[in-house]
């Protein structure tokens, strides 16, 4: 069974909430397909002690310069994270393109590996190497070597 993805395109929306995130919504699909959100120690750092009767208390640093830089540097990654996942549907189109556009080219190189002429066997050869169908194309032939590499050969 073949997985299906929601068709895009994909687009990125700011969201407010518990902080702000983005979203990344498909006018095909009634709510957001991900969310991107804010890493938990973008604003404040969190400091671990024992208080007094053994438990652990959690505190919370006020935001500081140091603090505002962090804020900035996850809100950029965020952003491009959120981007870079809007752009799935594009890639994976453009990545289908170029297979097919592969297709195509090896489909020619297979045609034309034999279109060179032996003038001492008079039968059809590799015009790079010269090789022939019964004994195949040399090993370091440029033509024999692209056709198996893009057969995954």
């Amino acid at each position: 069974m073949e997985a299906k993805h929601t068709p895009g395109p994909f687009k990125v929306e700011v969201v407010q909430g518990w902080g702000i995130g983005l979203s990344i919504t498909a006018p095909s699909w009634p709510e957001p397909i991900a969310t991107v959100h804010d890493h938990k120690d973008v604003f404040y750092r969190h400091k671990r002690k024992m208080s007094e009767d053994g438990s652990t208390v959690t505190t919370f640093d006020p935001p500081t310069v140091e603090g505002e830089e962090r804020a900035r540097m996850w809100r950029d990654v965020k952003e491009a994270n959120a981007r870079l996942f809007a752009a799935a549907p594009q890639t994976a189109a453009e990545r289908d393109r170029l297979r097919e556009i592969n297709r195509e080219l090896l489909e020619a190189l297979e045609e034309s590996q034999w279109g060179g002429f032996d003038r001492r066997s008079g039968k059809p050869c590799c015009p790079m190497c010269g090789g022939n169908r019964e004994a195949g194309h040399s090993r370091h032939c440029i033509v024999g070597n692209s056709i198996a590499k893009a057969k995954g050969l």
